[in-house]
């Protein structure tokens, strides 16, 4: 009997947890394509309820390099009005030929965290802090004493 008021009471509390989150700030999982361990791009979109413009990022995973799809004038009336804008990523190291992936995006659980993550170093960047179109570096680990 008591387990089943215990199970009654965690079934309340984790539907009351539900209905309490705030829609606007929930990030879906990113939506990302498919692709060979190896391969150079992949293109990211961090989907987020109740923003109408969710950003769609190229990444180049061996240089770190991002663009993000934005709209931009035709030359002709043929082709789409879509291109690749290079974002800066502050701070970023110059590597030579590289002939592994070494960075890949993350998206957390709310549209302030979306991260650049450099696997091979940890080095991390932000997404939308300040500029659309800027990646800001995160400091070091702090040890708190």
């Amino acid at each position: 009997m008591m387990r089943m008021i215990f199970a009654a009471a965690m079934l309340v509390i984790f539907a009351l947890c539900g209905l309490a989150q705030d829609k606007d700030k929930i990030v879906r999982p990113s939506i990302e394509t498919a692709l060979p361990e190896s391969a150079r791009f992949q293109i990211v979109s961090p989907y987020r309820d109740g923003y109408s413009n969710n950003p769609l990022f190229r990444l180049d995973r061996y240089t770190g390099q991002v663009f993000r799809l934005t709209n931009c004038p035709k030359d002709a009336k043929i082709g789409s009005e879509k291109c690749w804008k290079e974002m800066l990523v502050i701070d970023l190291p110059h590597s030579g030929a590289v002939g592994q992936p070494r960075f890949q995006i993350f998206v957390g659980g709310t549209p302030q965290l979306i991260l650049l993550l450099q696997v091979d170093t940890g080095a991390t960047w932000q997404y939308g802090i300040d500029d659309p179109d800027k990646w800001y570096p995160l400091l070091d680990t702090v040890f708190l004493p």
